[in-house]
């Protein structure tokens, strides 16, 4: 791939308001976009490399985190949601996206996860989630 191509897609990885984190095949973090870094409350390009992904958690989630990486090591993508702190100590919910990145060969490269902040749509009583939901997926509310 080009230097520029790839200097286009880091930057939009980095631009994301998703917290991306990129594994290596034992769980480790090897990256953390922008929006990652600030939440974990770090700095830098390498912040958090080589940290068990699965410390992040808290320990009500961390067996879910624990599920979703043997999921994709044996060969499937995972989903759930996880409620935490944040650093300011309020109540969040997460909606963490696992998922494989395979080689040519289609043998396990990374791991890439996707994490976004759902506390609002969660939080909302049942008619006003649809509503909103409708609103974004058909156009009215």
């Amino acid at each position: 791939m080009p230097e520029h191509v790839r200097q286009v897609l880091a930057g939009i990885v980095e631009s994301r308001s998703e917290a991306i984190h990129v594994l290596n095949s034992f769980g480790e973090i090897e990256y953390l976009n922008r929006y990652a870094r600030h939440l974990l409350g770090e700095h830098g390009v390498m912040a958090g490399k080589g940290t068990g992904w699965i410390a992040l958690f808290p320990r009500s989630a961390q067996l879910e985190a624990e599920n979703a990486l043997l999921a994709c090591l044996m060969g499937r993508d995972y989903r759930f949601i996880c409620k935490s702190r944040d650093r300011q100590r309020e109540s969040r919910y997460w909606d963490i996206s696992v998922r494989r990145i395979e080689n040519p060969l289609g043998t396990l490269e990374n791991i890439l996860v996707v994490i976004r902040e759902v506390t609002d749509i969660l939080d909302r009583p049942i008619g006003t989630a649809f509503d909103h939901h409708r609103a974004v997926h058909i156009g009215r509310a």
